[in-house]
């Protein structure tokens, strides 16, 4: 999330909160499983220290104390060497049987990995604004294109399983790579079948793993007027690649596909288009933003319009905008504001496929056909090797440079940074920002997506911690309170739903972490139980002592890890 944060009154407020419900779903299930089985818990805390408030109920008191990084639940006798008052001693931790000890072990970890099905069943039930799942454009050849989906359809099902955001249509579509999908969309009123089969590509998962993937080469429904020259000779009413349309005569525009109709209106008429033009500001030779202006221009549309093409302009998706100087694309000829029209041989309209035709391309030359002054033109574009950082494993690996948008940075630049550099800049992007709307969930299917999500989510943390343990990510992954009070604060700041999911997300860390067979955490009580049950008579008070110090030591050379992290990353 690169949202601004502090350490203001409303950020530490967040995280407070944040911090205060985690650790009372957790306490909350050690908490009911003791008192289910009879156990005496002499304390209920949020928090460590001294205590702010306190108050007395039957034989627990309960109280939220000053250093909110923590929480515990006082049993009688859950620590070494505690003396047990012989009225107690029936009641006491030690003195339970061994499957009532594991089950109040494993139950405050157990509230945390259930917790977030709660957090998604009412995120998705409050109904978030996502991308509409309506088809915007979609590629020349690919799957999407060949099963018959046109720009407008709004997909509402795919393979059985309704569809409520684009985001969703790209989960599903993903997850079956090379499999024929049924989907039904809604077109003019009416629900059309067709059939997908999505096309097998790979991608890179933040860990560096490489797995299938499945695409069908479409883009959501935008709200964007973004256009570029491709006739000049046609070009009478002085349109400038970059330009975005406004209104057409009295019809204001504000979707791509709006832009014939309004035309084709005003055939033969000589009308104003009103424009926002963009202004480059530099910094040295690196154009880094652009300041939108209006401009009214004069226009008489051809008496046979059929195409926006026909007064000179096209949607600005493949319109070149920036070429790095020196880089790949200046050496093989290309120019700012050249129209990508195919690549590898292949007619293209989404910038996303010349992205993706580089990847594939790598250290191979590239034919490159573009449309520059009406005319096209033929380029063979040879790929720049450069390194940068996978992050997750700190691993420097090769990096395919076409020597569009912002460039290489040096062998220290993330990955997926140099991904979004090629993106940044180098194209007119024809979409301002998606259609979206209210998502609209029974309360079956928000507690049914609640549970996928959940699961989707232990799966990600639980394989992070392995290959971080296994020692195949890097330590620099590990965040700490610093890290969590960003993150909570960013999360408050973008809104309630942002903050749904961060609680879910940080509620698994916290359930699988505790998990660990680590003394003092919850799965060293499990391994505990689980060596009596084996041994068929307690471990040594000696045992459990040195035990619990290796556990201290432990958990204090993480926080100096996680501490350092921190302050690195401030």
């Amino acid at each position: 999330m690169d949202v601004p944060w502090s350490f203001g009154p409303a950020a530490i407020a967040a995280f407070i909160v944040f911090i205060g419900v985690l650790i009372f779903v957790h306490e909350l299930g050690h908490f009911l499983a003791a008192k289910y089985f009879g156990i005496k818990v002499t304390k209920f805390s949020l928090g460590f220290g001294p205590a702010l408030v306190a108050f007395t109920r039957g034989e627990t008191t309960y109280q939220i104390a000053a250093v909110p990084l923590g929480g515990y639940v006082k049993m009688v006798g859950d620590h070494p060497g505690e003396e047990v008052e012989p009225e107690d001693a029936e009641r006491a931790f030690t003195t339970a049987p061994l499957h009532q000890r594991a089950i109040v072990a494993i139950a405050g970890p157990a509230f945390n990995l259930v917790f977030p099905i709660i957090c998604f069943f009412a995120y998705n039930l409050l109904g978030p604004v996502v991308p509409s799942p309506i088809v915007g454009r979609t590629e020349i050849g690919d799957p999407a294109d060949i099963a018959g989906l046109q720009a407008g359809d709004r997909i509402v099902e795919v393979d059985g399983e309704r569809t409520w955001s684009f985001h969703r249509i790209t989960e599903l579509i993903s997850a079956r790579p090379g499999e024929r999908t049924p989907i039904k969309v809604e077109r003019d009123g009416a629900v059309v079948d067709l059939v997908v089969t999505p096309k097998v590509t790979h991608r890179q998962d933040p860990f560096g793993e490489v797995s299938k993937w499945g695409i069908i080469g479409v883009v959501g429904a935008s709200h964007g007027t973004g256009i570029g020259v491709a006739f000049p000779e046609r070009n009478t009413a002085g349109f400038r690649t970059g330009d975005e349309i406004l209104r057409i005569g009295d019809v204001h525009v504000e979707r791509g596909e709006e832009l014939a109709g309004a035309f084709e209106e005003r055939r033969g008429e000589t009308i104003e288009v009103v424009v926002a033009r963009p202004e480059p500001l530099e910094a040295g030779d690196l154009l880094y933003a652009a300041a939108p202006r209006p401009e009214v221009l004069t226009l008489t549309v051809p008496q046979d319009f059929e195409r926006i093409e026909d007064v000179g302009i096209a949607v600005s998706e493949m319109f070149l905008r920036r070429i790095v100087p020196g880089g790949a694309a200046a050496r093989a000829g290309l120019q700012t504001g050249d129209q990508i029209l195919a690549v590898g041989g292949r007619r293209v309209q989404l910038f996303w496929s010349f992205v993706e035709a580089v990847r594939e391309a790598a250290d191979q030359p590239l034919e490159i056909i573009v449309r520059r002054g009406g005319e096209e033109h033929a380029v063979v574009l040879e790929n720049d090797r450069h390194r940068c950082t996978q992050q997750a494993k700190e691993e420097v690996q090769d990096f395919w440079d076409p020597g569009v948008g912002l460039g290489w940075e040096g062998e220290d630049t993330p990955c997926v940074a140099m991904n979004d550099r090629i993106q940044l800049m180098s194209h007119w992007t024809s979409a301002v920002a998606p259609r979206t709307e209210k998502a609209r969930l029974t309360i079956g299917e928000a507690f049914v997506s609640g549970v996928e999500q959940t699961g989707q989510v232990i799966g990600f943390v639980a394989l992070g911690i392995y290959k971080l343990l296994a020692g195949q990510i890097s330590t620099k992954n590990v965040g700490g309170p610093i890290a969590l009070f960003k993150f909570a604060a960013q999360a408050a700041e973008i809104g309630i739903f942002a903050y749904l999911r961060l609680l879910a997300l940080i509620s698994v860390n916290l359930g699988l972490i505790n998990l660990l067979p680590i003394p003092i955490f919850d799965g060293g009580h499990l391994l505990f139980v689980a060596i009596e049950a084996i041994k068929r008579r307690p471990i040594s008070m000696r045992t459990r002592e040195v035990a619990s110090l290796i556990g201290i030591v432990l958990i204090v050379a993480l926080f100096i890890l996680a501490a350092r992290n921190d302050l690195l990353n401030l």
